[in-house]
């Protein structure tokens, strides 16, 4: 486990608990973290956002919204599967012991409150 703000991060094989009981034991909510499983499973999650949509009262029935349910399916297949990452170092051949600054870093993400994207700037 690593820290994020003082909070414990579970590694994959952890469960996480509830948001309730973290808040009950942290006072604050950590981060969301999503296991990605092998294959999104994609019909699947078209026919849920189908469902959802339908749910919602948003009729399918026209020419610009009966693709919809699998456009949302693989777009939220793509905002839910992590970028790779590759850490990248530098040799501190001048020895510096200073902090080193990076400015205007951008930053997207899902809140997990409603599970909705939101972007901006570091």
């Amino acid at each position: 486990m690593s820290a994020v703000q003082g909070m414990p991060v579970p590694s994959h094989e952890t469960r996480r608990p509830s948001a309730a009981a973290r808040r009950e034991s942290s006072g604050n909510v950590a981060p969301l973290h999503v296991v990605p499983v092998e294959t999104p499973d994609l019909d699947r999650a078209e026919h849920a956002a189908k469902e959802f949509l339908l749910a919602l009262g948003v009729s399918l029935d026209t020419e610009h919204l009966h693709a919809t349910p699998g456009r949302m399916a693989r777009a939220w297949a793509e905002m839910l599967t992590p970028r790779p990452f590759d850490l990248t170092t530098f040799p501190n051949d001048e020895g510096y012991d200073e902090l080193v600054l990076v400015r205007d870093v951008p930053v997207h993400s899902l809140c997990e409150h409603h599970l909705l994207p939101f972007t901006g700037r570091a």
